[in-house]
């Protein structure tokens, strides 16, 4: 027998119901929530809501939140209550925006908005001064607001499949970062200012314009991974890259180039380099 739970969403006039169907849906729901006031952790992924449920905001210790893969189309005011929120997911969902005042959220460090209808990064994001991870992929964001440079403490930043047309020189305040994805934007090219990310693992810029490799490409002494396929690129970076001993990964399909670029020679432990036409699948550079 199927059950319904049906949770009135927590604000002004009639919204609509929320509706959570499945076999012995409202004591599963009870259930998550007794278990995150044991774990701090509230997972609500694919319930098939449209509102938040009203008891989520009275969980004041929880640490973390997935409201992912739902149909979500606004964020309640009230859950700016959860004070000791840190990681918050609400990824797939039809979120346009969300309220100015989660700007007060100042203890979230990992967020994911990935999959929703952005057309820029929310205001209240941007006062996330503690962000340390942040995906805003597959939305239709168009820029970058400077207050964005603002956040000294990020490692992680995912913005592929957006409309994004450039990157300032204000990245160099990015020090911290270890993973940088924006493939799938207009960018034509990445700024000196990149020299500054002295802790990047990892860059993928597949699937952009970008016609050449920024001189300060071979400074980056960390990067493993360096994905840049479906690009404009004729070259190599035409420079030693003689640091970046712990490149072991690099993907330069579909571009302009027709030989493997001499520079990579000299990275002894690079394993993967399968760019196009065939002499230049080469996988040992001895």
């Amino acid at each position: 027998m199927v059950s319904y739970l049906r949770l009135m969403y927590e604000g002004r006039g009639a919204p609509p119901e929320i509706v959570l169907r499945g076999m012995n849906a409202v004591e599963y729901f009870h259930h998550l929530l007794e278990e995150s006031r044991q774990t701090g952790f509230l997972n609500l992924r694919c319930r098939s809501l449209e509102n938040v449920p009203k008891q989520v905001p009275g969980l004041s210790g929880l640490t973390g939140l997935s409201l992912a893969v739902n149909y979500i189309h606004t964020l309640p005011d009230s859950l700016t209550a959860l004070v000791n929120l840190k990681t918050l997911d609400c990824s797939y969902n039809s979120l346009p925006d969300i309220p100015e005042c989660f700007r007060a959220m100042t203890t979230l460090t990992d967020v994911t908005m990935s999959y929703n209808f952005f057309s820029f990064i929310p205001t209240a994001i941007l006062q996330w001064s503690n962000i340390r991870r942040l995906q805003l992929d597959n939305n239709e964001i168009k820029e970058l607001p400077f207050e964005v440079y603002r956040w000294t403490s990020l490692q992680e930043l995912r913005l592929s499949n957006n409309q994004i047309r450039w990157l300032p020189p204000d990245v160099r305040n990015w020090k911290c970062l270890r993973s940088l994805w924006i493939e799938q934007n207009l960018l034509s090219t990445l700024p000196p200012e990149i020299s500054n990310w002295a802790q990047l693992q990892e860059l993928r810029i597949g699937v952009n314009g970008l016609e050449e490799f920024p001189e300060e490409f071979g400074t980056l002494q960390e990067l493993e991974v360096f994905v840049a396929h479906c690009n404009q690129l004729k070259q190599g970076p035409g420079l030693p890259l003689d640091k970046l001993e712990k490149l072991s990964t690099v993907i330069l399909t579909d571009n302009k180039l027709t030989k493997v670029p001499p520079e990579w020679v000299v990275l002894t432990n690079l394993q993967v380099m399968p760019p196009e036409p065939a002499d230049m699948q080469q996988r040992n550079f001895q």
